[in-house]
């Protein structure tokens, strides 16, 4: 089995959201998922998970296993397959046997806490499960660039022998500062008041969980990018749009009205670093043939086709206006636009970014900077 363990709880509303297999059904961005489609990619090596969860604020644990196939549970609603129970600390405490395969000794106490434990049962034993998650470790820093609340991946194995660990990451995010309003009074972006630039730090490895560890053994960060991010609503662009205040019923009809952007750019810590990377992000990145074309990465609340790997653009038979093309416009023009050249005019000034570009020249550091032009 595949154990996958988050220091979050599941709301009542997170666990309602990943019962319809094969539905996007989210309206809430800030739970587990935006569109509804992650959770049901475990399908793709398991056809019953299970989930154990716990709410520190009551106490309560839930036990949910999922058989949208209907093979395993003989008792279960004809409208709702699957079974949830629900049991407190105290009971866990009392039969401890039950879930001892969702615990091992580098997890927390299940009856503390908030935690989240998926458990996938493979459902094909010629599955390497070590091979993928190899491979997961060495690409998933291109995954969680626009994420906010990843800290910390680590990938174990326990078999016979013990516990070992496989590989993992940590990252670590430094809110520099608000951008100064002159950087954006100066073109006209006065609706881009709220600006945060943050530099995100990646580190891979075994033994890289903490800041001493990392310093002791003189790590450097496997990747460093600088962000700048906005987070707004569509009533702040009603006055420097025309075409929000056109469609702004239109917009709300389809629910657009949380209006965010991100820009990121790969920071050269020394001349000796690779740097390179164009592609489109909704938090997680769009397909692997849809570059930014900007030099950089770019996140937004763009429309997606169901399979989440291609844009939503106008059929070319249709005649009127479509709502997704005018979204886009509107983002690419009134929020990722001023945010790349925000950036850009930031980037001038070698010094701001002095602390992680102490080995590198000015002139290795000049060129890179006109190479995002």
């Amino acid at each position: 089995s595949l154990l996958v363990y988050n220091d979050k709880s599941f709301s009542e509303g997170d666990i309602a959201g990943i019962q319809s297999l094969g539905l996007g059904g989210k309206k809430d961005q800030h739970t587990i998922g935006k569109f509804g489609l992650g959770f049901n990619a475990v399908y793709h090596i398991t056809d019953s998970p299970c989930l154990l969860t716990r709410r520190r604020s009551d106490e309560n644990i839930s036990f949910c296993v999922f058989d949208p196939f209907r093979k395993f549970l003989e008792i279960q609603a004809q409208d709702r397959p699957g079974i949830r129970l629900n049991f407190t600390s105290a009971e866990l405490r009392r039969f401890p046997d039950q879930f001892c395969s969702y615990s091992f000794d580098s997890l927390p106490d299940l009856t503390k806490g908030d935690y989240s434990i998926l458990k996938l049962p493979l459902m094909n034993e010629d599955i390497v499960m070590e091979d993928m998650l190899t491979e997961l470790i060495s690409q998933v820093s291109n995954y969680i660039i626009f994420l906010q609340n990843i800290k910390r991946i680590s990938v174990l194995k326990r078999d016979k022998d013990g516990t070992h660990t496989l590989g993992k990451l940590h990252i670590t995010v430094t809110q520099s500062t608000q951008l100064p309003q002159h950087y954006l009074t100066n073109y006209n972006y006065k609706y881009l008041d709220n600006v945060d630039i943050f530099i995100k730090e990646i580190y891979m490895g075994k033994d890289i969980s903490s800041a001493a560890s990392r310093k002791r053994k003189k790590l450097s960060p496997e990747n460093t990018w600088l962000l700048f991010t906005n987070n707004g609503c569509i009533q702040q662009l009603e006055g420097s749009c025309p075409a929000v205040r056109k469609h702004k019923t239109m917009f709300e009809r389809e629910k657009l009205t949380h209006v965010y952007g991100g820009v990121a750019v790969e920071v050269p810590v020394n001349s000796s670093s690779r740097v390179g990377g164009s592609c489109l992000y909704s938090y997680l990145p769009i397909g692997s043939d849809t570059p930014s074309e900007f030099p950089i990465l770019v996140n937004a609340p763009f429309i997606l086709q169901p399979e989440r790997q291609l844009i939503r653009f106008k059929d070319i038979t249709e005649t009127s206006d479509d709502w997704a093309d005018i979204w886009h416009s509107v983002i690419i023009e009134h929020v990722i636009t001023p945010l790349f050249v925000s950036l850009l005019l930031y980037l001038k000034d070698k010094s701001l970014l002095e602390n992680i570009l102490e080995h590198m020249s000015s002139e290795d550091y000049y060129n890179w900077y006109y190479s995002l032009y």
